[in-house]
């Protein structure tokens, strides 16, 4: 089940002994059920504060959001960060399993859903192994599985790439649209590359520079079987150049 997400004239501010500094400032958009929205601007715009805003980490200090109605709750929005989050004490299987073993022991049915994210990830015949065995792309597979094994109704996702070689970005871009066709749910997905906002998004919103406000957000008419070489085609290119456009006026 996918849900929507509503950011209601929303600002935050940053206060601490010395200084205020205004993130965001009157933020509205709606994300409907199944959208994938990519959100890109210039550094230091408000996009990470986005994130943490949907999934409940903060309270914004002016509006509201909204998900599926209500105040954003722990688990309904999982979370993917720029930074490798995956436990080095913990092997893959035990790294996939942590959310569910918080809430207590599992059960049968949380060890298959386990073994099938396992399976989805390309991760079965690596389950006991240590995290500092495994390629920076495989240890992304395992965030994307661990925040996706509680099937949450939504997910952001931060620059989840941002730390890996070009190559295995695009790898894992185009897994991560597999992933997403297998169980659809409401994606916002932070990105610096306008290349992956267009080819991993259904709409892409360009924000301003801080404070952070929503200039435009701009369909992305493609299939949703999107190859690598689809950043190539016409109308990529000519969606790609308006978003640029966006961005530098």
């Amino acid at each position: 089940m996918s849900i929507t997400i509503v950011l209601d004239h929303v600002t935050h501010v940053f206060r601490n002994s010395e200084a205020s500094i205004t993130a965001l400032s009157d933020v509205c958009f709606t994300v409907a059920p199944g959208t994938r929205l990519s959100i890109v601007g210039p550094s230091g715009c408000g996009k990470s504060t986005l994130i943490a805003l949907i999934a409940g980490l903060i309270t914004p200090t002016q509006g509201e959001v909204r998900v599926n109605g209500s105040l954003p709750a722990p688990g309904v929005c999982a979370v993917g960060f720029q930074s490798d989050s995956v436990f080095p004490w913990l092997t893959v299987r035990d790294n996939i399993s942590y959310g569910l073993r918080l809430r207590g022991e599992l059960s049968p049915q949380d060890e298959q859903q386990v073994s099938e994210w396992l399976e989805a990830t390309e991760l079965a015949a690596f389950a006991n192994y240590w995290p500092r065995e495994l390629s920076g792309g495989m240890r992304k597979r395992v965030e994307l599985a661990r925040a996706l094994v509680s099937r949450p109704a939504a997910i952001g996702l931060d620059e989840p790439f941002v730390s890996v070689d070009a190559l295995t970005r695009q790898d894992l871009q185009v897994f991560l649209l597999r992933l997403l066709a297998a169980t659809p749910m409401t994606t916002v997905l932070v990105t610096h590359d306008v290349e992956e906002a267009i080819l991993l998004g259904t709409h892409v919103a360009v924000m301003s520079k801080r404070p952070g406000t929503i200039r435009t957000i701009i369909p992305v008419t493609l299939d949703h079987n999107r190859p690598p070489e689809t950043r190539f085609c016409p109308e990529f290119l000519a969606i790609r150049a308006m978003v640029e456009q966006t961005l530098r006026e």
